[in-house]
């Protein structure tokens, strides 16, 4: 590059030769980490010199001309180490490292391959080095790496995010999307409309109330709470694994109570009682926080009695306990008793067998089969 500014000074031979044996001293050649040229050398004592006796110049001296190789050295040469030093910045501006990189996630990502767990013990900057010549085409910052980056949970798919928040997210690029949800996710969260789409599930499913029917079967409570968890569980048919009657707990608890005509209800399920119980009652029998069995014991134990309709339906029922195990079930056939004492049920089934006609139909058959055959034979041949 062409110098527009040029100093030119006259020295005697002594100063000269001063100059030179300085310059080429082992201290210059320690300071400088080379044997300094002559301009390199000058340009060093001034900046040193303005440093230690001018320091209302030193902002000025700060700065150099970074197009200028021999200024940049003798810049350098001339500074503070400690305040100056070739830190992260400079390497990352050096190796061109992109600013996503962090060297402890990037570890974690690879820790399988031992040629970047070596880098371990290795300068900070070797890592940049790596990453600029081997690691950004074989072991790039891939969806993996941003997921640890970010924290982003297992549950987070980009795909499905960029659907459910179409109007924020138009690509569905991981580092776009993770990114984002980084960013954003309080305000666009992980929802159950999220889920809906992400595990196909209708948006009839109530999660919560599903963790609330299974809480004694989900083996990690810590996650009774996490509406993904919940979602997966139910995706892959967790409720089959256990009784029923627990997912009919399920069907009860989602439903909305306050729909229900009350007085029609108590008088198909409560038919025990002569009044119309309190809502609450009427809220904890359909949610079966009170079930018949408790009814029937507290007539039992005299704690409150009811009439002997109910006290009769329950003892068929307790008397078959074995084809009555749940709750659901003994619902459905509290009036098996009811039903039995009909008319139309003691009424005997009288079943005609038809032994000849069976054997007519049945010799009948037999011959047009043989019939068949013949005819069949007979074309053939």
């Amino acid at each position: 590059m062409k110098k527009n500014n040029e100093v030119k000074f006259e020295i005697s031979k002594k100063m000269f030769e001063l100059i030179q044996k300085a310059r080429e001293s082992r201290g210059a050649n320690i300071g400088f980490g080379l044997i300094p040229s002559q301009d390199q050398f000058i340009k060093g004592l001034i900046y040193y010199w303005i440093r230690k006796n001018a320091p209302e110049l030193k902002d000025f001296a700060d700065s150099f001309n970074a197009f200028d190789k021999e200024e940049c050295f003798a810049f350098y040469d001339s500074i503070d180490r400690e305040k100056f030093k070739l830190d992260d910045d400079y390497y990352r501006l050096y190796f061109k490292t992109p600013k996503e990189l962090t060297i402890d996630i990037y570890f974690n990502r690879y820790s399988d391959v031992d040629e970047i767990v070596e880098l371990k013990t290795n300068q900070y900057y070797e890592v940049y080095h790596f990453f600029d010549k081997t690691g950004k085409e074989n072991y790039k910052l891939d969806e993996v790496y941003y997921r640890l980056k970010y924290k982003t949970p297992d549950t987070f798919d980009c795909q499905v995010y960029q659907e459910r928040y179409p109007d924020v997210l138009e690509t569905s690029d991981f580092q776009s999307a993770i990114k984002f949800y980084s960013e954003n996710n309080t305000k666009y969260p992980l929802d159950k409309k999220y889920f809906e789409i992400k595990f196909g599930v209708s948006s009839d499913f109530v999660w919560d109330k599903y963790s609330e029917a299974f809480s004694d079967y989900i083996e990690d409570k810590d996650r009774l709470n996490e509406m993904g968890y919940i979602y997966s569980l139910y995706t892959n048919e967790f409720h089959n694994s256990v009784d029923e009657s627990i997912y009919d707990r399920y069907l009860v608890l989602k439903n909305d109570l306050s729909t229900i005509d009350l007085y029609l209800y108590s008088k198909l399920y409560l038919y025990m009682y002569q009044d119309i119980k309190k809502k609450d009652f009427i809220y904890n029998f359909c949610d079966w926080k009170i079930v018949y069995n408790d009814i029937y014991r507290r007539h039992m134990t005299g704690e409150e009695l009811i009439g002997d309709n109910f006290i009769n339906d329950m003892s068929l029922i307790l008397q078959n306990s074995k084809y009555f195990k749940s709750e659901k079930d003994i619902r459905r056939y509290i009036k098996l008793k009811e039903f039995i004492d009909l008319d139309y049920f003691k009424e005997p089934v009288i079943c005609k067998k038809r032994k000849q006609n069976i054997e007519e139909k049945t010799f009948k058959i037999k011959k047009e089969i043989v019939m068949y055959n013949i005819v069949k034979k007979h074309k053939s041949q």
